[in-house]
């Protein structure tokens, strides 16, 4: 599957956009050609571009996206933390040039320099990684 306009997935923590993409139902993989965007309650990712392994969820001849896997975004990333999320982060911004989120985990690898921004806490780190919070509960899991 492949389109060369906007394409919008939404999981039930994520949110994926972008422009120009290919889907390979063998591999489960999404590759977004150009302004990749993944929200979630607690950070906003952009990126030039991104390669996003996906779990499908498949009843009969539907398809349905269930949730992110793993997602390499790569290019002018910067990552937005959420106004709710700051205390949590300690800074409000993270500039790099690539980012690896493993769902399993919910955390984000930054292998290659990178630069944060906050009201109070300016750095550079070499690598950082960041462990989102737990998501929240949803009404069908048991507690």
């Amino acid at each position: 599957l492949t389109g060369r306009g906007r394409m919008v997935v939404s999981t039930a923590d994520n949110q994926l956009t972008g422009e120009g993409f290919d889907f390979a139902l063998a591999t489960s993989l999404l590759h977004v050609h150009r302004n990749f965007t993944m929200r979630n309650p607690e950070v906003l990712l952009t990126s030039d571009r991104a390669t996003v392994e996906v779990v499908v969820e498949r009843a009969g001849e539907n398809l349905k996206l269930r949730d992110v896997k793993r997602c390499e975004a790569s290019g002018n990333l910067v990552i937005t933390v959420q106004p709710t999320a700051v205390k949590t982060y300690g800074f409000e911004k993270a500039f790099s040039e690539k980012a690896v989120y493993d769902g399993a985990t919910r955390t984000i690898f930054f292998p290659e320099p990178t630069r944060t921004q906050g009201k109070d806490v300016n750095a550079t780190l070499q690598t950082m990684t960041l462990r989102l919070v737990a998501a929240p509960a949803k009404a069908n899991e048991p507690r």
